[in-house]
């Protein structure tokens, strides 16, 4: 073999190997890339929904699907289906999605995962239709010091609202959440997309603190719509898979 061919040859092999890296495969070959210690329960859904629930007590959560394919890594991924007609009964509000409870001792450095979007259509333009991640802190002894709260009663919780895709601008503010943008715009459909997110820095960044002396600690990956008019429609199809929540990677840490 002639060395520019060797060489062509080469370059054609890592072109494939940062593609198999940034988009995953769906035959289950790619590798999730986290770091052993993650604090979810059956992070990649190998074992079916074990370990994850929804807002079951809300009327604008919807239930979320076990499928086995696409899927990132492994034989499984959770899909959510967020399809609505204008023949069906007006939700201004849907959140399809999965979380976790979870009671570590601090707040983790890391929260992550991969999501693909095959479909991603909707009827009205006012209509916000968008992915998120969201970090929930309930029961911290100084949250009254993060969030003025006029002398009424202290609010229950604080947050972190990460906007994946979908979104131009936050489609409503609460007082007890802050909020950051992963990206903007419509997502890229038909390919797995890596996030990361540097939670406990954020908690310093957005709250002015990281969160200590909390009860539990609760986080969600949703896709979701708000503020859709009646008489319209969504028609999206998203998927996650190999989720983490946990320590940085020895690399990011300078290890």
């Amino acid at each position: 073999m002639s060395v520019d061919r060797a060489r062509c040859r080469a370059g054609l092999l890592l072109a494939v190997a940062a593609w198999l890296l940034d988009c995953g495969a769906e035959d289950g070959r790619v590798a999730p890339g986290w770091p052993d210690a993650n604090l979810l329960v059956n992070p990649g859904f190998e074992s079916g929904g074990a370990g994850w629930s929804t807002r079951e007590q809300s009327p604008h959560w919807g239930r979320f699907l076990i499928v086995d394919r696409p899927v990132h890594a492994g034989e499984r991924a959770v899909h959510l289906r967020l399809h609505h007609t204008p023949t069906l009964p007006a939700r201004r509000v849907k959140v399809y999605g999965v979380l976790q409870e979870l009671e570590p001792e601090n707040i983790p450095e890391v929260v992550g995962g991969y999501y693909r979007v095959d479909r991603w259509e909707k009827s009205a333009p006012a209509t916000d239709l968008y992915l998120q991640v969201v970090a929930i802190v309930w029961g911290e002894a100084d949250a009254r010091a993060v969030i003025p709260t006029g002398g009424r009663a202290p609010v229950s919780n604080h947050q972190l609202r990460y906007y994946l895709a979908g979104l131009e601008e936050a489609p409503f503010r609460l007082q007890n959440a802050r909020a950051a943008f992963l990206t903007k715009g419509e997502p890229r459909l038909g390919v797995w997309q890596r996030f990361e997110i540097p939670l406990r820095d954020d908690f310093e960044r957005l709250w002015g603190r990281v969160p200590r002396d909390f009860e539990r600690l609760t986080i969600l990956f949703e896709a979701r719509w708000d503020n859709m008019p009646a008489s319209s429609s969504v028609f999206a199809d998203v998927y996650y898979d190999d989720l983490y929540v946990g320590p940085a990677a020895a690399s990011a840490q300078g290890g």
